[in-house]
């Protein structure tokens, strides 16, 4: 049974199902359940979700690989970019403490070696996202993978139980 509280605020929460655990569909609990109509159901269920799941599995995967291709052209594209920027910057800010320069060009030396750092770390950051994207892929990969195990292993054990009441 399913528990809800109202604050004084007047939120809702919801607390789930009494003795649900994170993760466990109710049709494998429901495979081992007594009525025959109800295993079947639910074996039909999990088959189905099972499906799909191996369809969004087969989309990650090929998604996983444009982003891989993505991530590589952004490493080869932009670190490069980055380092020479970064160099650049490093130039202009030596220069710009050097003792013959005025103060007006000081701070334009600056201010330039500021917004290379800057760009620098934006081709940086693009790179990380790049990257970011191509490990919440493969997470999701793995995530959907261990579902279906799951899945499987019900049936499995459906299966052991249905030649053991047959024997």
């Amino acid at each position: 049974m399913s528990e809800y509280y109202i604050t004084t605020d007047g939120e809702l929460y919801h607390y789930g199902v009494k003795g649900m655990r994170w993760g466990v569909r109710r049709n494998t609990r429901l495979l081992k359940s007594g009525d025959s109509a109800k295993r079947e159901k639910a074996a039909l269920a999990l088959e189905k979700h099972r499906t799909k799941g191996t369809a969004k599995i087969d989309k990650l995967k090929k998604k996983g690989v444009k982003l891989e291709k993505k991530y590589e052209e952004n490493v080869v594209k932009n670190q490069s970019k980055a380092a020479k920027l970064m160099n650049k910057a490093a130039k202009k800010r030596k220069r710009a403490y050097s003792v013959f320069v005025s103060d007006s060009k000081t701070d334009d030396l600056l201010a330039d070696a500021s917004y290379l750092e800057t760009k620098a770390k934006s081709l940086m950051a693009t790179i990380n996202q790049s990257k970011a994207k191509v490990i919440k892929n493969n997470t999701m990969i793995s995530q959907f993978e261990r579902e279906i195990s799951n899945i499987d292993q019900a049936l499995i054990n459906r299966g052991k139980e249905y030649l053991k009441d047959e024997d």
